[in-house]
């Protein structure tokens, strides 16, 4: 299986990909952390029209959160997180 970490495999989008205590954030860029809602809530949309399902989150509703079940398999998560690497890419560029 592909290792994933936001900003590594989701390079050409890392740039708006933040940490935080709960794990990643969408920001405005990483020179201006100021929280970007409006791009998690885009990602979320589009990620939902490719057939995933994910939650924005947070005080600024720019979380996306992701809840996986314990049964998933490997070809499953990989499938999910290149749907979400294809909608970061689009809705950035």
């Amino acid at each position: 299986m592909k290792e994933y970490e936001a900003g590594n495999s989701l390079s050409r989008t890392g740039n708006h990909i933040s940490k935080n205590k709960g794990g990643k954030e969408i920001v405005l860029d990483k020179g201006n952390p100021k929280p970007n809602p409006d791009l998690a809530k885009a990602v979320v949309k589009r990620c939902y029209e490719k057939g995933l399902i994910l939650l924005t989150a947070g005080g600024f509703g720019n979380i996306i959160r992701h809840l996986v079940p314990l049964i998933v398999t490997d070809k499953q998560l990989e499938k999910g997180l290149d749907i979400l690497d294809e909608a970061l890419a689009e809705m950035i560029n």
